[in-house]
């Protein structure tokens, strides 16, 4: 399959490619016949002035453009500081036209030591997308990716990987069109190691359009490097360190861009080495309330988990101007990670007078390799009539090794038994394919009517095994129960169409439907009964989009949104494999688990560009959550679960690029939402429900001599989270920056949760029995130092971009 779909591309491409025989050259000097370099060399059609090709002059003042077509034209030489000079010029077929020397003259009236640069604001609104112009804001030129991403209204980023857009979590996060296929630790590094100053924007767009995958539930994070637009070389470099105790934290990572005419080249390396640590606390009760004579029985459960890991990633990519019409590019992204979780975990269960009846101690060890490659390659067509075409072939390679020791010690106060010791080892392998071809056409019906469509298909196989022993009498013997092997393979067929437009000059309409077939095939291989348990599931979905906009005035619009969206279940979440934590803590997949189902309506308010209203409703079926029970041996099994619905209602005001002082830019969101999850358990209803507020608010300060400063801040209220409930949860992190060696790099001093809620708590309300766990949130402070580095002029960026949704549901915590 894959030779047929790298061929059909191949033959693409090989019917697009033309034969660029034509040309027009010659070389620019000034008076005094000195060659000029980098002079803006440009040829547009003599009709109407439409941009043909452009280019700027080399060192020794000569240029060459190839030119697709015959006809008449205009080759304009500009440049500051001189005179703008035009030729006009006819070219034959298959013809070559050789200018000879050119002479451009002084311009006469110079602005003698003045410097005028236009700059964008460093947040826009629209009805549905906030979008951060990160190269023109205090943020851009500080610290990483990692620190940017924290300072935004709206978004949270969590030092366990968590990312949260408008106080839920479910966002899609794409980088250069590319969805980002890293979690927990592994993502934090990813975004620790790309400099801030790499970043030309971010766009946090609320419902996203029928173009776009339907997979995510609250949003979309688009995040666009710098983009290359320089003839030359960019380079930009970050370091950094972080401390928390006795545990240390350092990153580092550079971005280089070289462009020479029409071949454009690109290499990003990032690493992010150090330790993590999870201080637990789990309370449990496991009293039996329907006996006659009810005795306490209570579990407490001290953790004290630490994470080693070491992080490297590294990407290269290259783009090439065929023609003024046709570009092509490849990629090559490859990331290793290792980690090496060590836990020690003390289970006492206590009975009425507060003793210990019995004491379990635990200790585990997990050595865990992931390795991922990734890659593809793409095609950009634009025809003279404004149609554009479009398509993108990735593929992704992951695999995982997780080897797990563990020894457990149990002393019972209540006998006089001794301590029983208990020997598990587990080795567990994952191997996750995936393949996805993609084509988008883009063209205008009207002078107020655009069409787009498009398609993709996308193939995953699955492969994933497990084998467990236990040590008895000095003998390692494999447990047959909980060695398997779980084969799981999906194919998504899609596709769609997208209108938008004008009707008269205030109100924009955008309509679109997508459509996605999924098939999947799964089978389970049990090594105990040697029976294999297949299974297989098809369904087909559309997911229309529809956005009314209306704009009074400059600065006011009301826009009405409405978009349905899927969450497929994570990979790993679906393999029904078993992790022992202890003995009486559990994780299970579930190959039941049906895909999220949501629809969302907004109502969006835009002021003067600065303030959005929204009034915003969802309602999903079958949501995803963690799930809890107790067995008869009483162990808590962990595993995830569709849920009845899930209702979420409420409003939001953004505030951005707010200046109470010239010196001092304030970005800010307040909502306020209701969400209700509901579930049935043995046919009685439940219900997790409540109103939260949220506020967060980001404070940058542009001080004197290159110094600034950040204040970021959030506080959420109690939150329901599926069969779980969070309580309020509120942080404060700080920076100081001074900029170095001309503005071109910047040394940053940080302590993220300098001040904070302490613990990260939360209840279990899927039991009638109390259970809760609380994980403690420690301040880091830490050091980063980057740089960036160009020079050449200003061309234009012709890189197509696309996407590989599927990657996202790659968890690789587990």
């Amino acid at each position: 399959m894959i030779n047929k779909i790298m061929m059909c591309i191949c033959t693409n491409l090989a019917i697009l490619l033309p034969l660029s025989a034509q040309s027009v050259s010659g070389r620019v000097l000034d008076k005094q016949n000195n060659p000029l370099e980098g002079i803006n060399t440009v040829i547009l059609q003599a009709k109407d002035s439409a941009y043909i090709i452009g280019g700027i002059t080399d060192a020794t003042g000569r240029f060459s453009l190839p030119v697709t077509t015959s006809g008449k034209f205009i080759l304009q030489f500009s440049s500051i500081g001189y005179q703008k000079h035009s030729i006009p010029f006819s070219l034959a077929h298959e013809g070559k036209k050789q200018i000879g020397d050119i002479t451009l003259s002084e311009d006469s009236y110079l602005l003698s030591g003045i410097t005028v640069t236009a700059k964008k604001p460093e947040m826009e609104l629209t009805s549905s997308t906030t979008v951060v112009n990160l190269s023109s804001s205090i943020m851009g030129s500080q610290g990483t990716l990692f620190d940017a991403l924290k300072g935004l209204p709206g978004v949270q980023v969590r030092e366990d990987g968590t990312i949260l857009l408008n106080g839920q979590t479910g966002a899609t996060v794409m980088i250069n069109g590319k969805l980002t296929y890293l979690t927990g630790t592994s993502l934090v590094g990813y975004l620790q190691a790309i400099p801030a100053s790499s970043i030309g924007k971010i766009e946090l767009v609320s419902t996203p359009s029928a173009r776009y995958d339907a997979s995510g539930k609250t949003g979309l994070i688009k995040i666009e490097m710098s983009k290359n637009t320089v003839q030359g070389m960019l380079v930009s470099i970050h370091t950094g360190y972080q401390q928390l105790n006795n545990y240390g934290k350092g990153n580092g990572g550079f971005a280089l861009q070289i462009r020479k005419d029409k071949l454009n080249f690109s290499a990003n390396y990032g690493y992010y080495q150090g330790t993590d640590i999870n201080p637990t606390i789990i309370f449990r009760d496991h009293t039996d309330y329907e006996q006659a004579t009810v005795m306490p029985v209570y579990l407490n459960q001290l953790a004290h988990r630490t994470y080693d890991y070491k992080h490297q990633s590294f990407k290269v990519g290259v783009d090439y101007d065929v023609s003024p019409r046709l570009s092509i590019g490849a990629y090559s992204n490859n990331s290793w990670n290792k980690q090496l979780r060590k836990e020690r975990m003390a289970s006492t269960f206590l009975s009425t007078h507060s003793k210990a009846d019995s004491t379990l101690t635990t200790w585990n060890r997990n050595r865990l390799n992931q390795s991922n490659q990734q890659g593809g390659m793409n095609a950009t067509y634009k025809s003279r009539k404004k149609l554009e075409w479009s398509t993108d072939f990735d593929f992704q390679t992951y695999n995982s090794s997780n080897k797990q020791a563990q020894q457990s010690i149990f002393r019972s106060y209540t006998t006089e038994e001794d301590a029983l010791a208990d020997t598990l080892s587990g080795k567990l392998k994952a191997s996750i394919q995936i393949y996805s071809l993609q084509t988008n056409v883009e063209m205008p019906l009207t002078d107020k009517l655009q069409f787009s469509a498009g398609a993709k298909t996308a193939l995953v196989e699955i492969d994933n095994t497990t084998q467990y022993e236990n040590k008895k009498s000095g003998i390692w013997t494999p447990d047959l129960d909980m060695s398997n092997r779980f084969i799981y393979n999906e194919d998504v067929y899609a596709g769609y169409s997208q209108l938008q437009g004008r009707i008269g000059k205030a109100t924009h309409f955008e309509v679109g439907l997508r459509v996605e077939h999924t098939r999947i095939n799964g089978k389970m291989k049990e090594d105990r009964s040697k029976n294999n348990s297949a299974f297989r599931t098809r369904y087909t979905q559309l997911f229309p989009f529809i956005q009314l906009e209306y704009k009074w005035e400059k600065d006011y619009s009301l826009a009405l949104i409405y978009g349905s969206r899927i969450v497929r279940p994570n990979y790993q979440d679906m393999n029904p494999f078993v992790m022992i934590n202890d003995k009486y803590l559990y994780d299970q997949g579930n190959v039941n688990l049906k895909p999220e189902l949501s629809q969302n309506l907004e109502l969006a308010l835009v002021l003067k560009k600065h303030y959005r209203i929204v009034l915003f409703g969802t309602y999903t079926q079958h949501p995803i959550s963690k799930s809890y029970r107790i067995d008869a041996e009483n162990r808590a099994w962990v595993y995830p679960l569709n849920l009845s619905s899930d209702y979420a209602y409420g409003t939001r005001l953004t505030a951005v690029s707010l200046h109470p002082s010239e010196w001092w830019t304030v970005n800010s969101t307040a909502t306020c939402i209701y969400k209700k999850y509901a579930w049935v358990t043995n046919s009685e209803k439940f219900y997790n429900k409540v109103i939260t507020p949220m506020i967060y608010c980001s404070n940058q300060f542009k001080l004197t001599h290159g110094w600034a400063a950040e204040a970021n801040g959030y506080w959420n209220g109690k939150t329901p989270m599926g069969q779980a409930m969070v309580e309020p949860l509120w942080s404060v992190s700080i920076a100081v920056s001074k900029s170095l060696f001309g503005n071109k790099g910047s040394l940053r001093l940080f302590a993220n949760d300098a001040l904070s809620s302490g613990y990260t708590h939360i209840n279990l309300v899927s039991t009638n029995q109390e259970a809760w766990y609380k994980e403690k949130k420690q301040p880091m402070i830490g050091i980063s130092f980057s740089y960036k580095f160009h020079r050449g002029e200003e061309i234009k960026d012709s890189r197509a971009k696309s996407e590989i949704i599927e990657s996202k549901r790659i968890n690789l915590q587990k």
